[in-house]
């Protein structure tokens, strides 16, 4: 046992001191905080919104028939409904070598364009006289002439009378009237697809031939005033 003494003490010696510096370690790392990653700096919102730039609005479109009036000026007309009455649709025209050339005529909504296939529409008749049309045709020779005829032919209690027959040679731009200003309605107009300069219009008190290249009407035949379309 003697013996053996010195290396039992040299063994509890050697193991106090590992666990001392066990422990000294642990508390050590206690007392140290973890060092946490450095946040990355991000951009305050207000910096973001000075980087976008501010759209500028575009200016409020004049309207259309605006009095000059002081005391009218600031009466503006605007569609309250119904919805109905004006959704009645007269005629439409395409243009057969590119079908995505389309124009509506309604009975009180003046014509429509829609050069997408018929995905949007614009109207193209708002600037004129009249809103009541009653049949559209285009050259399919010149798709950039367009007849309208106003003046909604079907007789009811809510028809509009027109004011002629307006031409385009713009494709729908511009209109300019060429006539038949007491036809009241026009229901019909065929444009000869062998010879543009000619057509018929069969406005309501009778059938016209229309010479496009002298802007002339012409009255071949008197058809009775029945209202019939």
């Amino acid at each position: 046992m003697k013996d053996g003494s010195p290396a039992v003490s040299a063994y509890v010696l050697l193991s106090a001191f590992a666990w001392a510096l066990v422990l000294g370690i642990v508390v050590t790392h206690a007392k140290e905080p973890t060092a946490s990653p450095t946040p990355q700096a991000t951009a305050s919102p207000s910096a973001s919104l000075r980087q976008t730039p501010t759209p500028t609005p575009s200016p409020t479109p004049t309207p259309i028939h605006w009095s000059n009036d002081p005391m009218l000026k600031r009466f503006v007309f605007r569609g309250i409904g119904p919805a109905s009455m004006g959704g009645r649709i007269d005629d439409f025209a395409v243009v057969e070598n590119n079908p995505y050339i389309i124009y509506i005529g309604f009975a009180t909504g003046g014509v429509w364009k829609s050069t997408n296939n018929g995905t949007t529409f614009q109207p193209i008749f708002d600037t004129y006289s009249t809103a009541s049309i009653g049949d559209i045709a285009v050259s399919q020779s010149d798709p950039n002439i367009v007849w309208v005829g106003t003046g909604e032919a079907n007789n009811r209690q809510s028809s509009s009378c027109g004011d002629g027959i307006y031409k385009s040679t713009d494709a729908g731009k511009t209109f300019t009237k060429m006539g038949l200003e007491d036809s009241q309605a026009i229901a019909r107009i065929v444009i000869d697809p062998r010879d543009s300069k000619y057509g018929l219009c069969c406005p309501y008190s009778g059938i016209c031939l229309v010479q496009i290249k002298s802007v002339a009407f012409t009255k071949p035949r008197t058809a009775a005033r029945t209202g019939a379309t």
